[in-house]
């Protein structure tokens, strides 16, 4: 067992937000004749929590692919726009933390058409503010040769860390030999593949690959994609870690800015990427806790200072892989070639329930293609759930984030599309728990206890009963009473049985 602090989330709120966002078509571009697809990302840029109000700045960058009217030959064209805007949320007053986590993501956007020389896309934002705070396990002061008490143990944890740091990256690839010069970057993706961050004493050093897809128009008169890896790595200053600390984090790249340059040659040859990443990292340590329920003096009346102890009950569980095998179908037309193709896990469901935790989520995969003279655009949502037997217990929340792993196509006819997709998800769960305890004993020493009870008392025992409850009952001790009836393990308390008080 352990005294000292434990960590409960004092506040945990989400704020929708809109996202409306429109954009012309450049007077040096033709018409929208079909809108393909669309992409909308957000970040934190920066946050503070002042005087009882919450400020967030979010920066939102929005791509829209469209197929141009009027090309001889297939191509496709894309609208681009960044906007900052500021999230605010009124906190209640007196409320006290010590960590604060904020997390940005989109639950949904869909592309608009609203003319020919104007589109958008229309999202639902979601800005997850948690405040964690660490607070002291009640425990009263008293001598304890006067005063018997009553303790029950509850699993819970601590917070001693929780940092958040963002590294800058800047990335210089030329394109794949074979490959024809830039004329427009049409889409960009950045992602992390192999994530890992290992804790060596007061430092934490994550490292991974960071895969940039590029899909654009060459002046050739095709459509490219191009494909770069870098692996990174970073220190992160996190004080001291100890062995017995459960770490997890989070690790998400952000692309700010990404440029064509001019190799020796004078060919558009080389693409420049800057941004960001973002690394989350929590340490807990999962502790027994003791807390005082009920408490008498043999010896003097007293008066309990009781309040209720809040915290909370968390279980991470070892991350697990699985796999992802459809095959999709694009009767609409037939395929030629595929110009791009990428997939999305995501975690659309999770409860906790008859001793298992079950989720359902999809794989959304949004392929472009080409089919005879056309270019089409379609997502697919693969479904997929997942089944864990865990602890008996009734949870509150549960928390799934699912990674992709590895992500792979083949073509099996004109029609058919085979996925297959590697995914890893680890699983926290949690629980809020508030138990009535003592936090103070006061003695009046002046008041003795007195039971109006024979010397000697023969006590049958009933369903239910503790030496804690008799030995209150009748103003002894639990030590007094295992005594004189040569009682080794309280627990087993026979019903029927009888007991000597003296």
């Amino acid at each position: 067992m352990s005294e000292g602090t434990v960590t409960k989330t004092v506040w945990n709120k989400t704020l929708p937000k809109k996202v409306e966002w429109d954009c012309n078509v450049p007077d040096s571009k033709r018409d929208i004749l079909k809108l393909l697809s669309q992409t909308l990302t957000g970040h934190i840029v920066d946050y503070e929590i002042k005087d009882n109000l919450f400020t967030a700045r979010v920066e939102a960058s929005a791509t829209l692919l469209y197929l141009p009217e009027g090309t001889d030959t297939p191509g496709i064209a894309a609208l681009k726009s960044s906007e900052a805007f500021t999230v605010k949320a009124e906190l209640p007053t007196d409320l006290h933390w010590d960590f604060s986590k904020v997390q940005c993501s989109f639950t949904s956007h869909t592309p608009v058409f609203i003319n020919s020389r104007k589109a958008g896309i229309r999202g639902q934002m979601a800005l997850n503010i948690c405040l964690l705070e660490n607070t002291s396990v009640p425990c009263p002061n008293t001598e304890q040769n006067e005063v018997e008490l009553l303790w029950q143990t509850v699993d819970t944890y601590s917070v001693p860390v929780m940092e958040e740091e963002q590294f800058p990256f800047s990335l210089n690839f030329p394109l794949p030999q074979g490959k024809p010069p830039v004329i427009e970057l049409l889409e960009t993706n950045v992602s992390i593949r192999n994530p890992d961050l290992k804790a060596i004493s007061n430092k934490a050093v994550a490292k991974g690959n960071l895969e940039v897809k590029v899909l654009y128009s060459s002046t050739h008169s095709t459509l490219e994609i191009a494909e770069f890896s870098s692996p990174f790595t970073e220190i992160l200053d996190v004080g001291n870690l100890e062995d017995s600390y459960q770490i997890t984090y989070e690790m998400k790249p952000v692309l700010t800015t990404s440029e064509i340059m001019q190799n020796e040659e004078g060919e558009a040859k080389n693409l420049c990427f800057y941004g960001s990443i973002h690394i989350h990292l929590t340490a807990r340590e999962n502790k027994q806790i003791a807390l005082v329920t009920d408490a008498y003096s043999p010896k003097f009346q007293t008066k309990l200072l009781t309040k209720n102890a809040s915290f909370e009950r968390c279980q991470c569980l070892d991350a697990e892989s699985f796999t992802v095998k459809e095959i999709l179908s694009l009767s609409d037309s037939q395929l030629e070639e595929i110009l791009d193709i990428s997939a999305t896990p995501i975690i659309k469901n999770a409860k906790a329930e008859d001793h298992a935790m079950r989720a359902s989520g999809s794989l959304e995969t949004k392929i472009l293609y080409k089919s005879g003279d056309r270019i089409h655009s379609v997502t697919k949502e693969i479904p997929f759930e997942i089944l864990k037997d865990i602890a008996p217990e009734n949870w509150d929340n549960v928390s799934v984030n699912i990674d992709l792993n590895h992500f792979s196509y083949h073509i099996v006819n004109q029609n058919n599309l085979e996925i297959r997709a590697g995914l890893t998800y680890s699983l926290c769960l949690s629980k809020q728990q508030q138990i009535p305890c003592i936090e103070g004993i006061l003695l009046e020493k002046d008041a003795p206890n007195i039971c109006d009870r024979a010397p000697i008392v023969a006590y049958i025992i009933k369903p239910g009963d503790t030496l804690f409850q008799i030995a209150k009952k009748y103003v002894t001790t639990v030590d007094r009473l295992k005594a004189v009836n040569n009682i080794e393990n309280d627990r087993n308390l026979k019903v029927g049985s009888y007991l000597i008080i003296e």
